[in-house]
């Protein structure tokens, strides 16, 4: 047996692995998201914060308080921005919320450079239908 012969499927095999290591982080990477995301979606309404934002702008704080002021719940997490004119394709999530009145709080997120952490890049009143997933 000469040295091609091992070395080729070697460096195939290599490449296999290679590929799936990097699916599988990508994977674990979006599960990461949507999970952080439903997180700090319950938590603003618990408490109107989360340990996970890097901070809430008065704009959002002002709405959250009162939004809250009726029963409220997380209503879903979409990937991905709003549409245009809301979303400009930086926001990896967006949060919708949801309270007794019927009201929507749409709150777009993406995961901050320097810490683990999320930037709140906006919130909106959406309509009903974008917060179930059909934009």
């Amino acid at each position: 047996m000469n040295r091609t012969q091992i070395i080729c499927p070697l460096v195939a095999l290599g490449l296999a692995v290679l590929v799936f290591a990097i699916i599988h982080g990508r994977r674990h990477q979006r599960y990461l998201l949507d999970a952080r995301a439903v997180e700090i979606g319950n938590q603003l309404v618990a408490t109107t914060n989360s340990p996970y934002l890097v901070r809430i702008g008065q704009g959002l704080q002002d709405k959250l308080s009162q939004f809250l002021t009726s029963e409220s719940q997380l209503a879903s997490v979409a990937d991905g921005d709003a549409p245009p004119p809301i979303g400009d394709g930086k926001a990896q999530r967006c949060v919708f919320l949801k309270n007794s009145k019927g009201e929507l709080l749409g709150i777009r997120l993406r995961q901050s450079q320097q810490t683990d952490k999320f930037d709140v890049l906006g919130h909106w009143t959406p309509r009903p239908e974008v917060a179930n997933g059909t934009r």
